[in-house]
């Protein structure tokens, strides 16, 4: 794929006068010594790296650290000291609030003094001015000189004449933290459409949640210098728990300090001091309790707290918490441990506290892992913290069942298409149930061995839960092993591969005011075969698989008539009642 930017190590050197001229005669004598006032401050360091066409780049880092120099020296607005700067196509830029524009013109004379910064004809410009200003919502005030514009309205008129001529590279360096919200994601979406027609974008911002929607790869700029290049949610995370780790280090810091001046305090009062109780290490186990940092959605995790508990008389309760995080430190996850010290032994021994996650439920990507601790009754004074510099990473699963999911977890749901079903069981263990006729149930609640996610005997009002789908009650009494369907009631089993028959035990018990009830069965849309019950015992019905697919597949009861109690006076039930299903099996 061809490149639309090209960045052959590039540096850029800016010159600091720290002494102003406040004369002529003073600037001809400063050239002339060298009096130490200037410095050489160099804003890029051998910087290298390419765009493809139609590929979005975040640029993320510090203030300071060189992203609008690598804007501007894109869009050729200042030129490298050294290295070369290749761009094929035209751009249009959003560098800077109000760039372009000049004070005194009005917002209609600024889009085509703009737009022809851009290097457009006024004929251009006019085919495009409509929609400029219906975007930008300020046609009442297109008229007025853009020096009376609040920052939100400079913004709005900055942003539509970017967005709305037509160029290969839009270059956007913060602006879009100007504004409202509707209309900042008024101007997302206009982005991705950008994207979608294959356009090329650079997007500078200190919005990180932002760079990892828009961007599929980001740049992460450090005092001028590229310290990482890659897929965006990675390279965010690592710039978060770098900027944590530096915000750990002032608060630790911050922390010896003032149990220093404490401890002076308490000698010169010749008071006890108070416990002190430190985390030694954090450690990431797999469940075998070895090391690891690679997991796959839905195994288990173990967070390993080793700490001592040292330097005092008095011995606090303390409270233990481990936070969860994903890439932009936003909080998954907070758990909490309260711990008595009492009789806890003292010195540099360590204590183990594990913390274990069952069958985790984090999609693909990069984590981390938080650890404090503080006196239970003073949370606003932690003793010690580990912040985010304990990662983990989320590899990613296989499609289940062909079902694709995105997001932070995976949660257990289905699609319904008449058909086809489809669904996501990650095999999460659950409780056996109490009274299973089987006795034993597998990883995922099945009453059988499968192989599929779904049982393949359901005990109606036993282990079916999971697998109920819509058209279905709950028995009258509590301890009644069956449920009664509605008009249409529909289910999820697994059929084996050497099936050939399926099996329902049903009954009708209305049968003093319905003597026939008639029905008929269906696998994944498709019927196997109709039924006729005109007594009240409990029966066992049979079809044919034949043509039935295999595997996970839906079952469909249709009944008619039904009958609802309260309406021919049985009782006050009002429920629309068709047959009880007690069992459902292939063989």
């Amino acid at each position: 794929m061809t490149d639309a930017i090209r960045l052959e190590n590039v540096s850029k050197k800016f010159i600091i006068q720290h002494e102003g001229n406040r004369s002529f005669q003073d600037l001809l004598v400063n050239l002339l010594r060298n009096n130490g006032s200037r410095e050489e401050f160099w804003a890029l360091n051998n910087a290298s790296f390419s765009v493809s066409e139609g590929e979005s780049v975040g640029i993320i880092g510090h203030n300071g650290s060189g992203k609008s120099t690598i804007l501007k020296l894109i869009s050729k607005i200042i030129e490298p000291t050294e290295g070369k700067v290749v761009v094929n196509g035209t751009i249009s830029s959003l560098l800077e609030l109000g760039a372009g524009f000049h004070p005194d013109l009005t917002g209609r004379e600024n889009i085509f003094l703009n737009g022809s910064l851009l290097g457009f004809s006024r004929r251009e410009i006019l085919q495009k001015f409509d929609g400029i200003v219906d975007f930008s919502e300020l046609s009442r005030f297109i008229d007025v000189p853009v020096k009376h514009y609040s920052s939100g309205m400079y913004m709005r008129l900055a942003f539509s004449v970017a967005i709305n001529v037509d160029t290969d590279i839009l270059l956007i360096d913060e602006v879009l933290a100007v504004g409202d919200k509707a209309f900042q994601d008024k101007c997302l979406e206009r982005i991705r459409d950008f994207q979608r027609i294959g356009k090329t974008i650079i997007f500078v911002s200190h919005a990180l949640e932002s760079v990892k929607n828009i961007c599929t790869r980001a740049i992460w700029l450090d005092h001028g210098n590229i310290r990482s290049i890659g897929e965006s949610k990675k390279v965010v995370f690592d710039y978060v728990c770098e900027v944590e780790q530096e915000q750990e280090d002032e608060e630790q810091q911050r922390q010896r300090e003032q149990v220093g001046r404490q401890a002076q305090n308490a000698q010169r009062q010749d008071a006890p001091a108070t416990a002190g109780i430190q985390i030694r290490d954090v450690k990431i186990l797999g469940p075998d309790r070895i090391e690891r940092r690679t997991f796959r959605t839905g195994d288990d995790l173990v967070v390993r707290l080793l700490y001592s508990v040292h330097n005092g008389e008095l011995l606090p309760d303390c409270t233990f918490s481990v936070n969860i995080n994903d890439a932009s430190a936003t909080l998954i996850h907070r758990a909490l441990y309260p711990l008595s010290l009492a009789g806890r032994k003292r010195g540099p021994e360590r204590d183990i506290l594990d913390l274990k996650y069952t069958s985790l439920p984090l999609l693909e990507g990069v984590y981390s892992v938080a650890v404090a601790v503080w006196p239970t009754d003073a949370p606003d004074c932690a003793l010690d913290v580990h912040h985010q510099k304990h990662r983990f990473t989320i590899e990613r699963c296989e499609p289940s069942h062909g079902v694709l999911e995105d997001g932070l977890v995976t949660l257990r749901h289905v699609w319904l298409d008449g058909v086809v079903t489809s669904h996501v069981d990650r095999d999460v263990p659950v409780r056996d149930e109490p009274g299973s006729p089987t006795g034993e149930q597998g990883a995922n609640g099945h009453a059988g061995g499968g192989g599929g996610a779904w049982p393949t005997h359901v005990y109606l009002g036993e282990n079916d839960a999971a697998c109920l789908r819509d058209g279905w009650y709950d028995p009258e009494g509590h301890g009644q092993k069956y449920r009664w369907t509605t008009g249409r009631a529909s289910l999820f089993v697994t059929l084996p591969e050497f099936a050939s028959r399926l099996f329902l035990k049903v009954s009708n018990p209305a049968v003093e005011v319905r003597e026939c009830l008639t029905g008929h069965v269906l696998v994944n849309g498709a019927s196997i075969g109709e039924f006729q019950l005109n007594g009240g015992e409990l029966t066992s019905l049979s079809f044919a698989l034949d043509g039935a697919g295999r595997g996970d597949v839906g079952v469909t009861i249709e009944v008619s008539p039904t009958i609802v109690p309260r309406q021919i006076g049985i009782n006050s039930d009002y429920r629309e009642l068709g047959l009880i299903v007690q069992e459902i099996w292939s063989e």
